[in-house]
């Protein structure tokens, strides 16, 4: 039996709330959870992986599939002021890549101590 492997497949919710701090602005440093840590992406995908329960029981190449559809529902929300609610204890800001073209995406995680 073939089983699902998209981002759907361990719960991960990537249409969740999102809104535009501002049209034209980078996501400031605070966030509505407690904590933040700044990312690349390469590293989002490994904590986002990592968190869920269901990613566990994934093979190789399931969780490469998983990954890259992950990857490529992040790529296409990359917009300045993006804030995404993933869920009640994840949520993503997206802050560019302040390291110039062709550099990796960097990503802002807030969470909760839950």
């Amino acid at each position: 039996m073939q089983s699902n492997t998209d981002d759907a497949s361990i719960g991960l919710d990537l249409e969740g709330k999102a809104q535009n701090i501002d049209s034209g602005a980078l996501v400031t440093s605070g966030g509505k959870l407690p904590h933040s840590f700044q990312v690349s992406t390469t590293k989002l995908l490994d904590v986002i992986i990592a968190l869920n329960p269901r990613s566990r029981s994934l093979d190789a190449k399931q969780r490469k599939k998983v990954r890259q559809s992950i990857n490529q529902k992040l790529y296409n929300k990359t917009r300045p002021g993006l804030y995404l609610e993933v869920n009640k204890l994840l949520h993503l800001a997206y802050l560019g890549q302040p390291n110039g073209a062709k550099t990796q995406h960097q990503w802002r995680i807030f969470c909760s101590d839950s």
